[in-house]
């Protein structure tokens, strides 16, 4: 039974200049669970494996993906859909079918991460 006020996944921010079709791609490569997509942020989160990542993307939420891990990549690495360097640091990782809601959500972009609770309001 979940709680009030009990976390319950989180939210992240694509940035507009990735287009969501050049997102798709990962998106492609990640859901039948043989790539993993990282998502960086500076904190060790209050989420835990098995739960929903959000994603919002130019002004709405599309969204969301299991998220599989959260770890320390210690020496960085290169993404192998897009050929970005990411840096060393603590990433969200997220894996299989990405689960597209069926009605808009408006949120404006944000950095880093936010949590979904449990009583959010937003259906989700």
């Amino acid at each position: 039974m979940t709680k009030i006020n009990e976390i319950t996944g989180c939210i992240i921010t694509i940035p507009k200049k990735i287009g969501w079709d050049d997102y798709e791609k990962e998106l492609k490569m990640a859901f039948d669970f043989t790539h993993e997509m990282n998502y960086k942020i500076g904190f060790w989160p209050k989420v835990q494996p098995g739960q929903k990542c959000f994603v919002v993307h130019d002004g709405q939420i599309k969204g969301w993906m299991q998220i599989t891990a959260i770890g320390k990549i210690k020496s960085g690495f290169v993404c192998t859909a897009t050929g970005l360097k990411w840096a060393a640091g603590i990433y969200i990782k997220r894996s299989g079918p990405f689960n597209l809601l069926l009605n808009k959500i408006e949120m404006k972009g944000f950095r880093g991460l936010r949590y979904i609770y449990s009583d959010n309001g937003l259906g989700l």
